[in-house]
């Protein structure tokens, strides 16, 4: 039985660099999609309009649309966690840069 689950549409059509962004504001909200054409560009060059094509599943194609249209922004969070580092060490007894002498200073 065909129940239409795998069948895809075309969202976008554009060069190389514009549906690469799409795609990751896509991916950033949990849209599954594919570029297709982009091994073109090899040959052809990455400026090319109309070149490069994005899809997503048609279930999911009304929520693309409205990713893409700016009608529904993704939460606003980093890609990436920020690194965070241990705390500093304490010098609020001045530096400690020299090791203690072992001999009296006259």
């Amino acid at each position: 039985m065909i129940d239409g689950s795998d069948d895809v549409v075309k969202v976008a059509v554009g060069t190389l660099a514009e549906i690469n962004e799409q795609a990751g504001r896509l991916h950033a909200d949990g849209v599954r999609c594919r570029v297709v054409g982009d091994d073109l560009t090899a040959g052809l060059g990455t400026m090319i309009p109309g070149s490069v094509e994005l899809w997503v599943l048609a279930a999911d194609a009304d929520r693309a649309a409205a990713v893409l249209s700016g009608e529904f922004d993704a939460p606003d969070r980093p890609p990436f966690p920020h690194p965070t580092s241990d705390p500093k060490p304490d010098r609020s007894d001045g530096p400690h840069h020299f090791p203690t002498r072992h001999r009296p200073s006259n």
